[in-house]
């Protein structure tokens, strides 16, 4: 009798991850700061927690991330170090990436 190759096998799950990381396409700044300032975030806001942070040179970095940027890619760590300072979960976080994508 045929037993499917376990590797093989795509669970729902796996798609639903797939479909979703597909929505997290490059946002440009505009539609991340308006994303922003839709939940009550500014960029002077954000700006002013990367200037408390302990490490410096990570604090350097990601101030030049940021605010240089010319696109931002959600795979970026640069992008997880973001929701970790405004203390907005990962999942939360690529939610509002999608939404941001229709402005």
């Amino acid at each position: 009798m045929w037993k499917p190759d376990p590797s093989q096998i795509i669970t729902a799950e796996q798609k639903a991850a797939e479909a979703r990381a597909a929505r997290l396409v490059p946002l440009s700044p505009r539609q991340l700061w308006l994303v922003a300032s839709r939940i009550g975030i500014t960029k002077v806001q954000v700006l002013a927690l990367v200037d408390v942070m302990e490490d410096q040179e990570a604090a350097s970095d990601l101030r030049i991330e940021i605010t240089e940027a010319t696109t931002f890619e959600r795979g970026h760590p640069a992008m997880d170090d973001l929701a970790g300072l405004l203390a907005i979960p990962a999942e939360q976080f690529d939610d509002l990436w999608i939404w941001a994508a229709t402005f």
